[in-house]
Parts: C-alpha cells; structure tokens; sequence
C-alpha cells in the first residue's frame, strides 16, 4: 500500500512551495463558499488570479522567502504581497485560513476537501 502524501506544512525547496501552493489553492477552490463567491462575481480571472497570488505568497512566506523575493517571483507589487500576507485582502483571508485547516488536518488535504 502506498503511504498518503501530505501537503508540506513548512515547505523546504522549490518543490515543496509548489506543493503547499497547489494544496493552497485546491483548499481554498473547493471551498463550498469560495466558489459561490467565484461563480458570482463578475472579475472571475481577477477574483482567481488574486487567490492563486495569495497561495503563493503565503507557501514563499512559510518557505522564509523574503517579500522582496516573493513580490519578484510573482511578478507584483511588494505592497500587494504584503497585503495579501497580512489579510488585508479576500483572498489573502482566504488562502490563511486554508492553510489554518491543513495545519489542524496535518496536512492531509483529503481531510479538508
């Protein structure tokens, strides 16, 4: 039997921020309210845009990469980074407290989906 792979919690390599990105962003898409939300809104490719910026942003921070670093790797803004990090945005709350519930879950995705 194959053992579960788990969404890195704090991520160590490129690899690993890709993985808890993607796990970020799958939490907060599959969230029942966030895709109310996604097919009520009118910007859907700014409303996703936005969350998938916020999932990296946060899978960076947790890796310790610097905003500077993060702002460059995505290719915005340090004020939006830092924005997003603090909560001051939809999807930044969002993508935090996706990554809340992968914590209580230890990083089992399945758990939360």
């Amino acid at each position: 039997m194959e053992a579960k792979q788990l969404v890195p919690l704090k991520p160590v390599g490129k690899e690993d921020v890709r993985n808890l990105e993607l796990g970020l962003i799958l939490a907060a898409l599959l969230n029942k309210e966030v895709m109310q939300q996604t097919i009520a809104t009118r910007e859907k490719l700014t409303w996703l845009d936005a969350l998938i910026v916020a999932a990296g942003a946060l899978a960076r921070e947790k890796a310790g990469y610097p905003v500077a670093q993060i702002a460059e790797e995505l290719s915005r803004a340090e004020t939006t980074i830092r924005n997003h990090l603090a909560g001051r945005t939809g999807a930044g709350r969002i993508v935090a407290d996706a990554y809340r519930k992968l914590v209580e879950a230890g990083g089992d995705l399945e758990k939360i989906l």
